[in-house]
């Protein structure tokens, strides 16, 4: 499911020396490991561990009263751990399925919820009952949604002063990619618990890690399902901030080198649709998804990594490699406003030697520096340098 990058390692003060690299390929069921719900969006939840519906959910607003009435009854049943939930009322099966999947895919918080299309299949043109199944029992889930919380407290600890909504949701994106490796064996690659605590997770995973956490901190989102460009099922997130939408593809950030190595990037972080949809991001849902067309943040504009010019943009990126260096830290991106600038100034940087004057001051500040990789996109004019130390 993760996207397919070149990835080019500069050699420290010497030569080139090219690499393949690309994330691992991989492919979302949108379900679990039984016949599973599938193409299906979310968004909403609790905004605090005790209470719900302080976050609009976006997709439970487009239902009827019919459907958000049977919807409520689902989620009450699994917050419960019925066994059985009575609907009142005979709906046609058609309705019910809808709902009971809207119910796996909106809630992130009820990841010990095992959600399966058995039942569906066997019912008649109507239901009145839902049999629920769970992952774990109500004393395991209990004990993994505090260590899901403790994860949000680390994550809140990385807040800025007066962190806006803008700011918390690079958080919550950073830490998820810095604390997962992609995984589609992993036992909680599905859910939320996966991203956040467990360590490994899936493109299905972490959208609901990025929505759980979304939600906890009060900032609306809707998961979107669809495909990849070559066809394999995929999941990414919207959110809205300042009443305008953004994509956000946690997956597609936390790409893994050729040698295993882990790498945290920000193209597919605060993207309008333009960007993606029916180009790397194929969308296929049951509802019309919220429209992303707003540009007002972009994070390379919001961090002032953005370049109008050759020259900025390789100044930019000797500055970002310096400043990195002094900090032992490994990511530097700049994006560049058009494919020219963009292709001027790799030019420079690759072609004319670029590289080997910031690698040289990078090694003054830091003796510990050694070498960077350069993994280009070639869609998005992103320059990406990943610092490595010996």
């Amino acid at each position: 499911m993760k996207k397919r990058i070149l990835s080019v390692i500069l050699a420290a003060l010497t030569a080139l020396s090219f690499a393949g690299c690309s994330k691992k390929p991989a492919e979302d069921n949108s379900g679990n490991n039984t016949p599973a719900v599938t193409d299906t969006e979310t968004s909403g939840g609790n905004s605090t561990p005790s209470e719900v519906g302080d976050v609009p959910k976006y997709v439970y607003n487009t239902l009827s009263d019919e459907e958000k009435s049977i919807y409520d009854k689902i989620l009450t049943g699994i917050e419960n751990f019925d066994e059985e939930v009575d609907l009142g009322a005979e709906y046609p099966t058609d309705t019910v399925t809808k709902v009971y999947k809207n119910v796996f895919y909106q809630e992130p918080e009820i990841f010990w919820f095992y959600a399966t299309n058995e039942q569906f299949k066997t019912a008649g043109d109507t239901m009145s009952t839902i049999a629920l199944q769970y992952r774990y029992d109500k004393e395991k889930s209990a004990a993994m949604k505090e260590e899901i919380y403790d994860a949000l407290a680390k994550i809140e600890a990385t807040f800025p002063a007066n962190a806006t909504d803008v700011d918390k949701v690079i958080a919550i994106h950073d830490y998820v990619i810095k604390h997962t490796e992609f995984s589609k064996d992993d036992v909680y690659a599905k859910n939320a618990y996966g991203a956040l605590v467990g360590g490994y997770s899936q493109c299905e995973g972490y959208a609901k890690a990025l929505a759980f956490a979304c939600n906890y901190f009060g900032i609306e989102n809707v998961r979107i399902t669809g495909n990849k460009w070559d066809g394999n099922s995929h999941a990414w997130t919207k959110v809205k901030i300042d009443g305008k939408w953004y994509n956000v593809d946690v997956t597609w950030d936390d790409p893994e080198s050729s040698n295993g190595e882990q790498i945290l990037r920000h193209n597919y972080l605060f993207v309008p649709d333009a960007d993606i949809n029916d180009k790397t991001h194929i969308v296929i849902c049951d509802f019309v998804p919220p429209v992303a067309d707003s540009t007002d943040i972009d994070y390379f504009k919001y961090k002032n990594l953005y370049a109008t010019t050759a020259e900025e943009a390789v100044s930019l990126m000797h500055d970002l490699v310096i400043e990195q260096a002094e900090n032992g830290e490994t990511v530097c991106q700049v994006k560049c406003s058009s494919k020219e600038v963009y292709e001027a100034a790799l030019k420079e940087l690759i072609d004319n030697g670029g590289h080997q004057q910031i690698s040289k001051d990078a090694k003054e500040v830091n003796p510990d520096f050694s070498s960077f990789g350069l993994m280009n996109d070639n869609e998005l004019f992103i320059i990406h340098f990943n610092i490595k130390y010996n």
